[in-house]
C-alpha cells in the first residue's frame, strides 16, 4: 500500500483509531493506578582476589581475571537459599526463601568485578534494609564458607561495600510517565492496525478508486438524500440545491462521454438491486431535458417497474403494448413537464421479459426512438439478477452502470462490467450514488447551489390537461419531420 492508501484508511476510520488509542490510554491510567508501588533499592560490592606481597605483576593480572570470574557465578550464589535463609530468619519476614528469590536480583557488568545487588519490595525502607541484609549474608557465605582458606587463614576473595542501600523515594512500578505514553502509542498502533483490517476486509465500493481499480470511469456521484422513497425526483423538488447539481455535473459527463455521436441511446443499470438507478435515471432524463433536448425517458425494468409511480404518470399501457404490437410509439410515450421529455411506462408485465427485449420489434422500436430524439434512457433491471439489461445493452449505444457507495460489492460491481465487456458493451462510465453529503474527494459532488437566475424551470408532473396536450401536439410534427428525414 502506498502512503496515500494509508491516508484514506486513517480518514476513514479516525474515529476508530481515536477510540482505541483513548481507550489504550485509559487502560494504561486504570491498571497504573491500581497497582502497588514497588521500590527498589541496591548495594554494589567489589571483588578482588587478593595476592602476596611476593606476588609479581603476572601474578597480579592473574588474579584480576580471577575475580572476574569469580564475580559472574556470584550472581547464583546471591539468590541461593545458602544466603537468603538467613536474611528471613534474621529479619523475621512474612515470606519464604523462595518469595524472597524473585524480589533479589544480582547483576554485573562485562568485564567487571563490580556485583550490584537489588531488592524490590513493596515498602522502600524494607526495601533497603533487605538489600544490605543479603550483602552482610552473601559476605559471609563467600568469605567464611565458600572461598574460605584450607590452612584456616584469611580468605583470598574480598568483598568490600562500594553502595550502601538507601531507601528510594521514588517507585520503579508502576511509572506512570513511562506507562501513559506507551500506552497512548500502543492504543494508536492497534487503533490504525483494526482501521487497515477493517478497510481491506470490507469488500464494498468505498470510492471512485474502486472503480478505476476495475479499468472504468466515475462519470459522477450523487449524494445520499434519506428522502428519496419519498421525493426520488430531487431535480423537480429542489432544482437549486446541491443534490441537483450533482445530476446536472452526471449529465455534463454524459454528454462529452458522448461527444461526436449521433445516436445516443443509453442503458442504466446496476449489478444488484437498490442501488439507485431508477432514481439516477429519471433525474438524469429531467436535467438532459433542461437543455433543451428531445428525450425519452423508458421503463425497461419490465419485472419491476417503477418509473410510471416515480414520474407520476399513467402506467396501464407502455412498452410491452408495443414489443408485442399493441400500441405505437406515439401512443405510449407520456410527455413531461414543459421540456422536451417523454417518458414510457413499462406496461403489463409479461412472462417472457427477456425475449420481448431481445426481440426483432425491439431493434426497430429503437429505430424509431433514434430518429425520433436526442437522447434516450432506458431504466433496464439489475445485471446479475436477470439477463435483460445485457439483452437490451447489446444493441443500446452503451450502459451506464450505477453503483452505490458502502453497499456495492466490489466483487459484484466487477462481475457485472465483465459480462457486459463479454458481450460486447460498451460501458460509457460508472455513477456513485449514495455519496455522504460533504465529504471530500475526488468524486464529492458537493457543488454550491446555482443562483435563480441561471436556473432552468422544472415544472411538477402534474401538468394540466390542456398543456400535456399541447406538448403532444407540439411533439408530433416534430416526429414528422425526423421521420421525413430519416
Amino acid at each position: 500500500m502506498s502512503l496515500s492508501d494509508h491516508l484514506h484508511v486513517l480518514r476513514r476510520s479516525w474515529w476508530l483509531v481515536a477510540l482505541v488509542t483513548l481507550l489504550g490510554l485509559a487502560v494504561t491510567a486504570v491498571v497504573s493506578g491500581a497497582s502497588p508501588r514497588v521500590y527498589e533499592s541496591s548495594t554494589q560490592l567489589f571483588v578482588s582476589v587478593r595476592g602476596t606481597s611476593t606476588s609479581t605483576a603476572i601474578e597480579v593480572g592473574q588474579g584480576s581475571a580471577a575475580a572476574q570470574q569469580k564475580v559472574r557465578s556470584y550472581t547464583d550464589v546471591v539468590t541461593s537459599s545458602r544466603v537468603l535463609e538467613p536474611v528471613v530468619l534474621r529479619l523475621a519476614l512474612p515470606m519464604s526463601t523462595s518469595e524472597l528469590a524473585e524480589a533479589v536480583t544480582a547483576t554485573v557488568a562485562a568485564n567487571s568485578v563490580v556485583l550490584t545487588i537489588s531488592v524490590r519490595d513493596t515498602d522502600p525502607a524494607r526495601a533497603a534494609l533487605i538489600t544490605d541484609a543479603v550483602s552482610e549474608s552473601f559476605r559471609d557465605v563467600v568469605v567464611g564458607s565458600l572461598e574460605a582458606s584450607p590452612d584456616g587463614g584469611a580468605s583470598l576473595v574480598g568483598l568490600e561495600v562500594l553502595e550502601p542501600a538507601v531507601a528510594s523515594s521514588a517507585p520503579v512500578s508502576p511509572r506512570t510517565s513511562r506507562d501513559l505514553p506507551l500506552g497512548l502509542a500502543l492504543g494508536a498502533a492497534v487503533g490504525y492496525l483494526g482501521a487497515l483490517a477493517r478497510h481491506l476486509l470490507d469488500t464494498r465500493v468505498r470510492s471512485g478508486d474502486d472503480v478505476e481499480a476495475a479499468g472504468e470511469t466515475v462519470l459522477g456521484a450523487t449524494l445520499h438524500d434519506p428522502d428519496a422513497q419519498l421525493r426520488p425526483l430531487t431535480v423537480q423538488h429542489d432544482p437549486r440545491g446541491t443534490r441537483a447539481e450533482a445530476y446536472r455535473s452526471l449529465r455534463t459527463s454524459l454528454q462529452f462521454a458522448d461527444a461526436g455521436s449521433d445516436a445516443r441511446v443509453v442503458v442504466v443499470t446496476s449489478a444488484l438491486p437498490g442501488e439507485g438507478k431508477t432514481t439516477t435515471t429519471a433525474n438524469l432524463a429531467v436535467t438532459l431535458a433542461e437543455t433543451g433536448a428531445r428525450v425519452a425517458l423508458v421503463d425497461a425494468d419490465l419485472r419491476r417497474p417503477r418509473l410510471a409511480e416515480m414520474m407520476g404518470l399513467e402506467g396501464a399501457a407502455g412498452l410491452t403494448d408495443v414489443l408485442i404490437g399493441r400500441a405505437g410509439l406515439r401512443d405510449v410515450a407520456q410527455p413531461w413537464g414543459r421540456d422536451g421529455l417523454d417518458v414510457v411506462a413499462a406496461g403489463q408485465v409479461p412472462p417472457n421479459a427477456s425475449e420481448l427485449l431481445g426481440s426483432t420489434r425491439m431493434r426497430e422500436l429503437l429505430v424509431e426512438l433514434r430518429a425520433t430524439y436526442d437522447y434516450v434512457l432506458f431504466d433496464a433491471p439489475p445485471l446479475l439478477p436477470v439477463t435483460d439489461a445485457a439483452v437490451l445493452s447489446h444493441v443500446a449505444d452503451g450502459a451506464l452502470v450505477v453503483a452505490a457507495l458502502g453497499h456495492t460489492p466490489r466483487a459484484r460491481l466487477e462481475e457485472a462490467l465483465a459480462h457486459l465487456h463479454r458481450i460486447g458493451t460498451r460501458v460509457v462510465g460508472v455513477v456513485l450514488t449514495m455519496h455522504p453529503v460533504g465529504r471530500g474527494g475526488a468524486y464529492s459532488a458537493t457543488y454550491a447551489p446555482v443562483s435563480a437566475a441561471s436556473e432552468p424551470p422544472v415544472t411538477s408532473p402534474a401538468s394540466t390537461g390542456s398543456e400535456r396536450r399541447a406538448r403532444g401536439r407540439r411533439a408530433a410534427p416534430r416526429r414528422a419531420d425526423d421521420e421525413r428525414r430519416a
